[in-house]
């Protein structure tokens, strides 16, 4: 026969149990996610409810703040059935609720016109007493490259040293710069080097060989662009 002491720990255990499974952030989507500036994002935080949360639904989005001198920033709340998105000017109007209706269980929220400047983290706090869960996700906004300018330095005469020059005025780092050719069988001429950091391609001795069509990438975690420029090596 189990005792009063056994029984009392038995039951304590129920009891907690039946807690642990109440309100649920249910997402499984990723914690962090990287966007380019003006792109849109959907920031994911689905729930459930137990029957015993019987209390008034509050979902409240947050911007983390980056230390401890600073406080957490409200965005945008979820509360008594109504929606208030007037808490921190510089993200009113562009985060909005996905749902039209929250209480149904999605709390994910769309941030559009993404800026350099929303790149943090985001939490998702659902609360309906005594059940409370939350949910936090980094979004890192970066800056696609810029059409880069294709440039030729130096005399394109025969047996003269070349450089092909790639840049990208803007863009966020580290870039990753790619040179290849497009006409005469699209192989890079042999005593050509690349250098993928700085964009700068330096052909060597240059041969009539090398005359052709070169395009040129620049490229970051989230977007590319290119710009082509036509060779031509002429005998000194």
């Amino acid at each position: 026969m189990m005792d009063l002491h056994a029984f009392c720990y038995f039951l304590s255990g129920i009891i907690f149990s039946g807690l642990a499974h109440g309100l649920d952030i249910t997402s499984t989507g990723p914690r962090s996610t990287e966007k380019a500036s003006g792109d849109s994002v959907t920031l994911d935080c689905d729930f459930t409810l137990a029957p015993e949360d019987s209390g008034h639904l509050d979902i409240e989005w947050s911007l983390m703040a980056s230390d401890n001198q600073n406080l957490d920033k409200v965005i945008i709340l979820f509360s008594g059935g109504r929606v208030y998105e007037d808490y921190y000017p510089a993200i009113k109007g562009r985060m909005h609720f996905s749902s039209l209706d929250p209480k149904d269980g999605n709390a994910s929220v769309n941030l559009t016109r993404l800026e350099v400047s929303d790149t943090g983290t985001y939490q998702c706090k659902v609360k309906k007493a005594p059940g409370i869960g939350s949910r936090k996700i980094f979004l890192s906004v970066m800056v696609r490259p810029s059409r880069p300018r294709c440039i030729k330095e130096g005399q394109a005469q025969e047996g003269k040293d070349l450089v092909l020059r790639c840049l990208s005025a803007e863009g966020t780092h580290p870039l990753q710069y790619t040179w290849e050719r497009t006409s005469d069988g699209k192989l890079l001429p042999t005593n050509a080097v690349l250098d993928s950091v700085s964009g700068i391609m330096t052909i060597r001795n240059a041969s009539a060989s090398a005359s052709g069509t070169y395009r040129c990438t620049a490229k970051n975690r989230v977007g590319a662009d290119e710009c082509v420029l036509h060779l031509r090596i002429t005998p000194c």
